[in-house]
């Protein structure tokens, strides 16, 4: 059998061009750059770049540029796809994604799940009902395709998100109705013992799946100005959570601009890509960023209610007090105080302005550092 050799970095060549002198701060900078997100094929020509500086200077690359960590984090950070700028926060950026992250919820869910109940009634029992076989899968899948939902309202699709959302709410209530509906002894119960074995396979299973990381920035060289303007708002309004008004407001400067100057080049060639301009006036809009900080509030509340009726009350009322129910009121009690304390008109323009802090920052790094 053929051995395999490790590929070497991309880079590494370039390095045998560097003065011997030199070539450790070199080394440690590129490293340092694909650390903190350069793509490997980026960092020999931006090297190359270097080395003609300090060449051409007669300076050391410490003197004319700094430490290399320093550096080399300074520009990895600039130097990250534009994708990986603006879909960092996103939990999956692709289908294949959204599956691994159903697989690997899953089975770390029925890993502790299971690892509790075999402990607690034994290895050989059959505590789990044999309709849960069919409604946690089916769930997982729906709560997936509720959160590609979200995905697909960041990059400005906002009906197909809604129709994602539509269909996740709609797979959930009929997969429950559906499973309290089916006799109970229809479908026969796992084992204990096969409850965490079947995690640990779904776990494997998610290690295996090659998720699709790089996406890249639209393509919108060849848009029409209603196309262009259209995205524009959806952007806003999706990435951003930026209200109709709002998202209308912030592109009317450049509507106006539009209208006084002709259409002699494409918006794209006048403004620059659309999700790059989205991202600017993102970052220059303190009411919008305020709402979206609000808005996010508002999830967690709801989030917070959906916990307090179904997992606190309803045990509540079913069971008694017992230690678990007690377990979930304490763990209620806290969430609550800590949401509470997040409404505070100080606690929410701390964290507006770290928003419009860290929305800045990915506009400079998106390359608008000159409008800024």
């Amino acid at each position: 059998m053929k051995k395999l050799e490790k590929q070497p970095d991309p880079w590494l060549s370039e390095l045998d061009l560097w003065p011997e002198e030199y070539r450790e701060w070199a080394m440690h900078a590129s490293a340092t750059m694909v650390l903190f997100g350069a793509k490997a094929g980026d960092v020999g020509p931006r090297l190359a770049e270097l080395r003609e500086s300090v060449l051409a200077s007669g300076q050391t690359p410490t003197a004319l540029f700094g430490k290399p960590e320093a550096y080399g984090r300074a520009l990895g950070k600039r130097m990250r796809p534009p994708a990986d700028i603006l879909e960092k926060d996103l939990p999956f950026r692709s289908i294949a994604g959204g599956v691994q992250v159903i697989l690997l919820t899953f089975g770390v869910m029925l890993i502790g799940l299971g690892l509790w109940i075999g402990i607690d009634d034994g290895w050989s029992g059959y505590s789990a009902q044999g309709q849960l076989v069919v409604l946690f899968p089916l769930a997982s899948v729906f709560c997936g395709l509720g959160i590609w939902g979200w995905v697909l309202r960041t990059r400005g699709k906002l009906h197909l998100a809604t129709a994602s959302w539509v269909g996740a709410l709609a797979g959930i209530v009929g997969t429950v109705g559906l499973v309290s509906l089916l006799p109970e002894n229809l479908i026969p119960a796992p084992p204990n013992w096969s409850i965490p074995l079947a995690g640990v396979v779904l776990f494997a299973a998610a290690l295996f799946i090659r998720a699709k990381e790089q996406q890249p920035l639209v393509e919108d060289s060849n848009w029409d100005d209603s196309h262009w303007f259209s995205h524009a708002e959806n952007l806003l309004r999706g990435r951003y959570l930026f209200s109709r008004a709002q998202a209308s407001e912030a592109l009317r400067e450049a509507k106006d601009h539009r209208a006084h100057t002709g259409h002699t080049k494409t918006l794209a060639a006048d403004f620059g890509n659309v999700e790059v301009f989205a991202a600017q006036l993102a970052a220059i809009n303190p009411p919008a960023i305020r709402r979206g900080v609000i808005a996010k509030r508002v999830g967690i509340l709801f989030v917070l209610l959906y916990f307090a009726v179904f997992f606190v009350f309803a045990r509540l009322l079913e069971d008694g007090l017992t230690w678990r129910s007690g377990l979930n009121i304490a763990v209620l009690i806290v969430a609550t105080v800590f949401v509470a304390r997040s409404w505070s008109s100080q606690q929410i323009n701390a964290d507006a302005k770290k928003l419009r802090k860290r929305r800045m920052a990915q506009a400079r790094a998106l390359g608008s550092a000159d409008d800024f």
